[in-house]
């Protein structure tokens, strides 16, 4: 356990290393935000048009967390590791695609830095492993309730149970 006395020792450190995980996570949450609804309608789509007894015929391309990579919506410019770095390639690109020069979103930074800013919160605070994903998944739930008016039975039952067993401690 040689990297706890080091993030004891320097203080410092150990905030640097939550505002770049913080950086890093919500950088997926901005993924999983936009992503796991339509996963979730796609999938219902199917199960209805199995209920029906139609043939569930894909006409959209499978959607996952991961496939396809990350791109612009406006070109199709798959977004390059260097282009995916947190809150400093909007900056650097003065939040513009590379390619087609179309605006991107402020939200994508601004969902970064909040994920960012409240898991340093967390560590200032409580210093434990459990109030970080608790705090990144009520990120994710607040803002795919924003935009969807869902609550993702995937993210918020471990929440829960996470939750209940946190509170007995």
């Amino acid at each position: 356990m040689q990297w706890i006395e080091v993030f004891n020792a320097n203080q410092g450190l150990l905030y640097g290393f939550a505002l770049a995980l913080g950086l890093i996570v919500g950088s997926f949450l901005n993924v999983l935000i936009l992503r796991l609804p339509r996963i979730m309608e796609a999938s219902w789509r199917c199960e209805c048009a199995e209920l029906a007894g139609s043939p569930t015929a894909e006409t959209q391309p499978v959607l996952s967390l991961t496939r396809p990579p990350s791109h612009c919506p406006s070109c199709g410019h798959r977004i390059r590791a260097l282009e995916n770095v947190a809150i400093l390639s909007y900056l650097f690109m003065r939040g513009r695609c590379s390619t087609c020069r179309t605006r991107i979103s402020p939200r994508y930074p601004l969902i970064e830095g909040l994920t960012a800013v409240l898991t340093l919160m967390v560590v200032l605070r409580w210093q434990t492993l459990v109030a970080m994903p608790l705090t990144w998944g009520l990120i994710a739930l607040a803002l795919i309730d924003f935009d969807t008016q869902l609550l993702p039975d995937s993210i918020s039952i471990p929440l829960l149970w996470v939750g209940l067993l946190c509170s007995l401690f």
